[in-house]
C-alpha cells in the first residue's frame, strides 16, 4: 500500500523497498502530498517521518494504521530549526554577495 502511494505521488510505475524518496525526485511539496494520500488509505505518516525515514522500508516501520480515512489536516512544519541561536548561525553562514 505504501509503495502504491509513492508511485502515485512520484509519478512512477514501480519503486523498491530501499529506494530513497528524494533520490526519486521527491521534495517537500511531494512529501506533503504523500502524507495526504497515505491518510486517505488509513496510514498515519507525519511529514517529518519522510525526511527521517527516506525509504519505503524505513517509513513502513514508523507508519501507523488509522481507522479514519477521510480528509486529514496536514499541519505545516519547519524544515529548519527556528530558535534564536540556530537562526543566528544560519544568518551568519549566508553570503549576500555584493549587496
Amino acid at each position: 500500500m505504501l509503495a502504491q502511494v509513492w508511485c502515485e505521488t512520484l509519478g512512477l510505475a514501480t519503486v523498491g523497498r530501499s529506494d530513497n524518496f528524494f533520490d526519486l525526485g521527491g521534495d517537500s511539496i511531494l512529501a506533503m502530498r504523500l502524507v495526504h494520500r497515505a491518510s486517505r488509505l488509513g496510514l498515519v505518516i507525519e511529514p517529518r517521518d519522510i525526511f527521517r525515514h527516506q525509504t519505503i522500508a524505513r517509513l513502513a516501520s514508523v507508519a501507523k494504521r488509522s481507522e479514519r480515512t477521510d480528509d486529514v489536516e496536514v499541519k505545516a512544519f519547519a524544515l529548519v530549526a527556528t530558535d534564536a541561536v540556530d537562526l543566528e548561525a544560519v544568518a551568519a553562514s549566508v553570503s549576500f554577495g555584493d549587496l
